[in-house]
């Protein structure tokens, strides 16, 4: 690792481990203190500031992740980085849920670590030069950070000219040398360009500032349904089933014209103000008959895990019921707040979903009716035959269930129920 004036805080219990770690990022490079408790923790994090936080999840009394939750709630301008040598696919799920970087599995090898410090450091960096008064990315002035991912930043910006608000993806810097990772981010500027739809993000705009490559995208005053999820908060059947139709017209429209998304989860999802669900992130979707925009080898996987479809997992062609199972999921999901396929490590999650292996939603929640859990058993089907044959097939069948549920039109019924939320109810 290169010299960095970024500071590193070690958090576990364990003497051993929090000393040899901290040794080998100190040998990189690194300012490094040590704490061995949550107490230490948040007095070294309000006293020295650090930039990046390595953070044991299993400690007595506090445990990590109650300390990771506090730090996310005042607002430290830092970097999370958990650990543990017992967590479950669960346990990871939670902390990325609520922000942290990265999620090591102990015992990690010193490149995982170093790879997931420098990734950290890089992307604290960039928050610090974004944050400098009047930086411009092209033709936008950058305002305030308003999401960030394992790629990418996402930035409220303004059209220099114009004033009109934009949101700028800002790629972070140390992918810009990993060319699979520029040609996605290429990618998602082309393909989502030709998608015109009310339910998918516009892009206007993509270029490169001072060694930072962006997209300039719609702003967007709403939810990712990742909020409801991370605040464990359960929709209503029909506001999801809401939610699903209108993800069907967007993929019916990508579909249209041969792209398959490969990423259905709900940060990808978002609910504006008005009721209209957009789907965003066309970054890694492929171009079935296009050669030239094929990013991934054949066998390659991509895509989230704990959404991804059989085939997707086994590296076979994708197609559009790939998109249509990976909705599935996130319809279970955030009706009942449950994934379907379950297990003790990732492991254990993949080979439940290669094998079909899931509870039906209404087993999970009595209180999915037979109809909607139909639709959703029928989404998650292994066999991608067996699955709806089209997203116009499975919006037809949802369009069916509100009707009979009087919600005719979906915006509305999702407009009302965004009225109804508390007015301190976050953004993401």
């Amino acid at each position: 690792m290169e010299k960095s004036n970024t500071r590193v805080l070690v958090v576990d219990d364990e003497d051993m481990i929090r000393r040899h770690v901290a040794d080998i990022l100190r040998d990189g490079g690194y300012v490094v203190d040590e704490a061995e408790n949550s107490g230490q923790c948040m007095e070294l994090l309000a006293a020295n500031r650090p930039g990046v936080v390595l953070m044991d999840i299993q400690m007595p009394g506090i445990d990590g992740m109650e300390t990771f939750k506090r730090i996310v709630h005042e607002n430290h301008q830092v970097e999370t980085i958990m650990m543990s040598a017992h967590g479950t696919i669960e346990t990871a799920v939670e902390a990325v849920k609520y922000g942290a970087h990265d999620f090591l599995q102990k015992p990690f090898s010193l490149s995982r670590l170093r790879e997931a410090v420098r990734a950290a450091d890089f992307k604290h960096q960039q928050a610090l030069r974004m944050a400098a008064d009047g930086k411009t990315m092209g033709n936008y002035i950058v305002q305030e950070e308003v999401g960030s991912g394992a790629s990418a930043t996402i930035y409220r910006g303004l059209h220099k000219s114009l004033g009109t608000p934009v949101a700028l993806k800002v790629l972070h810097p140390h992918l810009t040398a990993d060319h699979a990772f520029m040609r996605r981010f290429e990618n998602e500027a082309k393909l989502t360009a030709h998608l015109a739809h009310p339910n998918i993000v516009r892009v206007f705009d993509y270029g490169r500032q001072d060694n930072l490559y962006y997209l300039a995208m719609e702003f967007l005053q709403g939810r990712s349904l990742n909020t409801f999820v991370k605040k464990e908060r359960r929709l209503p059947l029909s506001v999801c089933m809401c939610v699903g139709a209108q993800v069907c017209r967007a993929l019916e429209a990508a579909h249209e014209r041969n792209v398959i998304h490969r990423d259905i989860k709900p940060s990808n999802i978002i609910i504006t103000d008005t009721g209209i669900v957009k789907l965003v992130d066309f970054g890694i979707s492929r171009w079935l008959d296009a050669p030239g925009l094929q990013l991934t080898q054949p066998h390659q996987i991509v895509g989230t895990p704990l959404y991804m479809s059989p085939e997707q997992i086994d590296g076979k062609p994708v197609s559009a019921q790939s998109d249509i199972f990976s909705l599935g999921v996130v319809l279970y999901l955030i009706a009942t707040l449950y994934y379907p396929f379950s297990g003790e490590n990732l492991g254990a999650v993949v080979k439940a979903i290669t094998n079909g292996e899931f509870r039906e939603p209404m087993r999970a929640d009595p209180g999915i009716d037979a109809k909607a859990n139909a639709v959703m058993v029928q989404c998650l089907q292994n066999n991608p035959v067996q699955r709806f044959a089209s997203a116009a097939d499975l919006r037809n069948a949802i369009e069916g269930y509100l009707l009979k549920k009087g919600v005719p039109l979906p915006e509305n019924a999702l407009a009302d129920y965004f009225r109804k939320l508390p007015a301190d109810f976050p953004r993401e």
